[in-house]
């Protein structure tokens, strides 16, 4: 269905990691004689996606929570992967590309309640409603190059392109927040560093309706993502590197449990969690509890989520936004490192060879 294609797909730096290792391997099938080559670019850009990934992560929780605005709906994946709050938009742009005059005026009438605000604009789209969406709202308006149409091509420009953007935004938003709420010099938490300190434990029910805790998988590591269902984005391509690196640590994977956990358990019920999970990995469970012990299972592994309200006002049609990193538990289920999102599934498989080898 074209109409629901999200042609900026790539601003969010998980898929052009799924598109590097595609591309890397293709070229490798083509031209097997510059393999080398290919596999030293392909880890370069690989190490390049990772490090921005990681700092617009830890960084938008630093901007996080100011209600901000687009002229065209371009950064849908960005706002899920980083937690921006899109309070409204007056394009979409999968396709059509038409402005709606309801939709202008709605989104007016919420730049204007919102007071100061930041409204995004696109180099190389047209806005011709422009002045009227900021009319009188006292929004600042901001533009984005998400084409990199005002870039010099080259091997940098995707990187350039996102910390530009990421940049752009976050220099609008923390004008909007209180000087408490944000700070120039934030640091990303590493909290494999503090291991004693996150003693994450779990008791909920699997897809099959068995009761499961954190002890039940003694003498096997433990790799834990916490998502819902109805993620358009980023759970299924988290899941999709954590399977596929279960499945280039071949034999070894045996020593793994893939564990989902949701953070939607009105909606994730077992027998749909289990349809879903088993399509990535086949010994994947499922695991869901009601509202309170999902809330407190989440707190002991530090991880965030909340619900972000439909722009349509339709109260099933919710989103969650949500910690993307998968959690790493040993044989004694004792903690032992979080993988940050946007890692390779290449670089989560090293990794998880050092610890089962230890």
């Amino acid at each position: 269905d074209e109409t629901k294609r999200d042609p900026f797909f790539w601003l969010d730096s998980r898929n052009m990691l799924i598109l590097l290792d595609g591309f890397a391997e293709l070229m490798i099938d083509i031209d097997p004689d510059r393999a080398s080559a290919y596999e030293r670019n392909w880890q370069r850009m690989a190490e390049a996606l990772s490090v921005i990934d990681r700092v617009m992560e830890f960084g938008y929780r630093d901007v996080s929570g100011a209600p901000v605005f687009f002229y065209h709906d371009t950064h849908q994946y960005f706002e899920q992967a980083y937690a921006m709050h899109v309070a409204g938009s007056v394009v979409d742009v999968n396709g059509a590309e038409s402005t709606d005059t309801a939709r202008l005026l709605a989104t007016h009438g919420r730049v204007l309640a919102v007071g100061a605000s930041c409204v995004f604009t696109e180099k190389g789209l047209q806005e011709p409603y422009l002045d009227l969406l900021i009319d009188g709202t006292g929004a600042e308006v901001v533009e984005l190059d998400s084409l990199g149409a005002g870039l010099p091509a080259g091997a940098d420009l995707y990187v350039d392109l996102m910390r530009n953007n990421f940049s752009a935004i976050s220099d609008c938003v923390r004008k909007l927040k209180p000087p408490t709420a944000s700070s120039d010099t934030f640091e990303a938490p590493d909290v494999s560093r503090s291991p004693d300190r996150l003693r994450p434990r779990y008791a909920m029910m699997d897809q099959y309706g068995r009761s499961v805790t954190q002890a039940d998988f003694q003498g096997k590591l433990q790799l834990i993502y916490f998502g819902y269902t109805s993620c358009p984005d980023i759970c299924p391509t988290s899941l999709a590197v954590m399977a596929r690196a279960l499945k280039m640590l071949g034999a070894e994977a045996d020593e793994i449990q893939p564990i989902f956990i949701t953070v939607d358990p009105q909606r994730d019920t077992p027998q749909l969690l289990g349809e879903y999970v088993t399509y990535f990995h086949p010994r994947m469970l499922g695991l869901s509890a009601n509202p309170e012990i999902t809330r407190r299972t989440a707190e002991l592994f530090r991880a965030r989520y909340e619900l972000v309200p439909a722009e349509s006002g339709d109260a099933a049609r919710y989103t969650m936004d949500h910690t993307a990193s998968l959690y790493l538990l040993g044989r004694n289920a004792e903690f032992i490192t979080k993988f940050a999102h946007g890692l390779p599934a290449a670089e989560v498989v090293d990794r998880l060879r050092a610890y089962l080898r230890d």
